[in-house]
């Protein structure tokens, strides 16, 4: 139950769209070798609980929302630290002793698991993600990811050591100490889901983390891995309409996040324009490839629409992302 005298306890965001994927998360749960004080699962309002009981875990309904199912007060758990899973990874049987020995030993407030390996992407993923999205990777410098001007992040692509701090991390598995959870208010932006599809939601939320002066890094041998059951993205990887999500929530999230968060304001924008221009060229290069013009159109769509509404009364109203203490 402790590593270093911290408690933590386990809280799982799903639909339960996938309870074959989940019991095997919940399986490999039963199996760790430091057990949860508890094991929370908060399934969003209007969904049907799995009907099996791997142990002892316990299902609460929230509201839908990939934010709102994670943003929450988590009065049902007391413990010292929270490992925040989604409901598609499986844990090795001591991946949840080594997050807690890692946040002990490096005295961090957030230890994220290295779930999706940017390092060990094939070439060609690797030059993908450079054409695509400006992703690319650094040599060595002791840290893991890093958010730049231009809203993208780079990733260490030979990390030699089993920990970095980071300024940034994936979603699917990190652990945070309550108290620390309590005061970088999430909630702030359960803006994100009202896009339909949260765009960047844990990109969002972990540099706020960062940005606010707490310890984060990535443990890579955490032995977590990804199961991508891709319950809630299915429908929008199929969709033309992925290309308008994602140019509006690449947008609006930079804006928060870089743009008016950082120094240099001016920087931060050329940086972006720049990309954005390339990534017009890729989008109009894929719609005439695939004789289908509403991909161009609709990333051209998105990033007018993300910018009407980062001028909005109602992300204007949002609170400040850097909190002033």
């Amino acid at each position: 139950m402790t590593e270093g005298e911290l408690t933590y306890s386990i809280a799982i965001r799903t639909l339960g769209k996938n309870p074959d994927v989940l019991k095997q998360e919940l399986e490999s749960i039963m199996r760790q070798t430091v057990q949860p004080q508890k094991v929370i699962v908060y399934i969003a309002e209007g969904y049907d609980r799995p009907d099996f009981c791997v142990g002892t875990e316990q299902y609460v309904w929230v509201k839908k929302g990939m934010v709102a199912q994670r943003v929450l007060e988590y009065h049902e758990i007391d413990s010292d630290v929270i490992l925040m899973l989604d409901d598609d990874v499986e844990l090795a049987d001591n991946s949840a002793e080594k997050l807690l020995g890692a946040m002990v030993e490096y005295q961090a407030d957030v230890v994220a698991a290295d779930t999706f390996k940017n390092q060990d992407m094939s070439p060609r993923q690797k030059m993908m993600a450079f054409l695509t999205n400006a992703v690319y990777a650094r040599k060595d410098d002791g840290w893991a990811f890093k958010l730049d001007r231009n809203g993208s992040f780079s990733y260490n692509g030979t990390p030699k050591k089993p920990f970095c701090w980071t300024e940034t991390f994936s979603g699917p598995c990190w652990m945070t100490k309550k108290s620390v959870l309590k005061t970088v208010r999430l909630d702030d932006e359960l803006w994100l889901d009202r896009m339909g599809f949260p765009y960047g939601e844990d990109a969002v939320e972990s540099y706020k983390f960062f940005l606010n002066g707490y310890r984060c890094g990535v443990l890579y041998d955490s032995g977590v891995k990804n199961l991508d059951a891709k319950t809630s993205s299915g429908t929008y990887h199929k969709s033309d309409r992925m290309f308008y999500t994602r140019s509006f929530g690449m947008f609006a999230t930079w804006w928060r996040m870089i743009y008016q968060s950082r120094d240099k304001r001016w920087l931060s924008a050329w940086l972006y324009v720049n990309k954005s221009m390339w990534q017009l060229f890729v989008h109009l290069c894929l719609g005439l490839v695939k004789l289908n013009l509403k991909i161009p159109y609709n990333y051209v769509k998105g990033f007018s629409d993300g910018w009407k509404y980062v001028h909005s009364e109602e992300f204007r109203a949002l609170p400040p992302y850097i909190i002033r203490k």
